[in-house]
């Protein structure tokens, strides 16, 4: 019997229509894909949403002062369509801060373990993540984005890529660790295209020297430094449908020496299978050599379930060697286990608790345990 894509999976898991090929070369936390989620009431030309997101910790088992970690952010997004031109502009603010407190961002290096328990949750405040304009190209079958990107939308995206929706920690989202400086609100652009039915490819560069808190500043760094981070991804599915359900691929990254930051570069894989129309696999792994990555080599397995309530359940385990570029004297081999149950309360309203537990930090060896208690609330409008 022939094997299709679970049509339940695709609606429960609230990704994407099937149709929509162009956008889905994009990962789950484009803007294109929140607003064909979340169905703002504003739609037309202009199709704007938001959210507010808050996130904390509670940890044990450290030799940390500080136990606790809190932040939250508020996004605002949105698409202007210029039909005749077959494009839209597309952009992401956001307002990003912590409680008082270390913010999730920074909270591992608190406890003494390489890596981050949440990847998005900082103190940076006000940032322009995305203003970036999207071309579709080939019938369709191309897309082109070009201005200020988020390159976390299209590197070594999967299904639960997204840090606001599904897994925290860094391990189990692009790059698995081992990819330094991800840039995020940064000039660049980017081309990804289907070659056929079954393979697809994405070529981008975007300035490595980006802030996105200081946006104009980015002028001046990407064309008077020139200094890049650079991608090459080619990935197989059986199917478009299947894009982030079923999906082999593999990403190279280079990134040019810029600051402290030495340059380097590195390779990550994914494997994602769906099981049944309930149940998601995946095993993704990164190599890096500089480049300023947390990790220099990483490996993660995991999956996702869907309730009958349709609330989802996510499980991941990862073994992680750190980057003694990066942390000189930190040699000891760190697992991290994350469990969280998304609770979808009502269309807008997702309340998430969540477990990660942290076994021989690589800074602090004095310890061997830490448990983080965590949880996260997102509501859009």
């Amino acid at each position: 019997m022939k094997r299709t894509v679970p049509i339940l999976a695709i609606l429960a898991f609230s990704l994407l229509q099937a149709s929509d090929y162009e956008t889905r070369l994009t990962g789950p936390d484009a803007t294109g894909n929140l607003l064909k989620k979340q169905h703002p009431p504003l739609q037309g030309k202009l199709t704007l949403s938001a959210d507010y997101n808050a996130l904390g910790y509670l940890s044990f088992g450290s030799n940390a002062d500080d136990d606790t970690s809190a932040a939250n952010a508020f996004r605002l997004y949105g698409e202007w369509s210029f039909d005749q031109l077959h494009g839209k502009l597309v952009f992401k603010t956001e307002y990003r801060d912590s409680f008082g407190i270390t913010a999730p961002t920074d909270f591992g290096f608190t406890l003494g373990y390489v890596g981050m328990p949440h990847s998005t949750f900082s103190d940076q405040q006000a940032r322009l993540t995305t203003l970036y304009w999207k071309q579709y190209l080939w019938d369709n079958n191309a897309l082109l984005l070009a201005g200020y990107l988020d390159v976390t939308e299209y590197v070594d995206v999967y299904l639960t890529a997204s840090p606001w929706e599904s897994f925290s920690n860094l391990v189990f989202a692009t790059g698995s660790g081992t990819i330094g400086g991800l840039p995020d609100g940064a000039l660049g652009a980017m081309l990804g295209g289907w070659l056929n039915e079954h393979w697809y490819a994405s070529i981008g560069a975007a300035d490595a020297n980006a802030d996105a808190h200081d946006p104009l500043e980015g002028f001046d760094t990407l064309f008077n430094e020139a200094e890049l981070f650079s991608s090459l991804e080619i990935g197989y599915v059986p199917s478009k449908e299947a894009l982030f359900f079923d999906n082999t691929h593999i990403t190279l990254w280079h990134m040019d020496a810029h600051g402290t930051t030495p340059k380097g570069w590195g390779v990550s894989a994914s494997w994602t299978k769906t099981l049944d129309a309930q149940t998601f696999a995946f095993i993704r792994g990164g190599w890096s050599d500089g480049g300023g990555a947390l990790l220099k080599r990483s490996l993660s397995i995991g999956g996702a379930y869907l309730t009958p309530q349709k609330n989802v359940i996510g499980v991941g385990l990862n073994v992680g060697d750190p980057n003694e570029e990066s942390f000189p004297g930190a040699t000891r081999t760190q697992y991290t286990t994350e469990l969280f149950y998304r609770w979808q309360v009502d269309t807008h309203l997702q309340i998430t608790p969540s477990l990660q537990y942290l076994y021989h930090p690589a800074i602090d060896t004095t310890t061997d345990d830490i448990i983080l208690l965590g949880l996260r609330v997102r509501a859009s409008f």
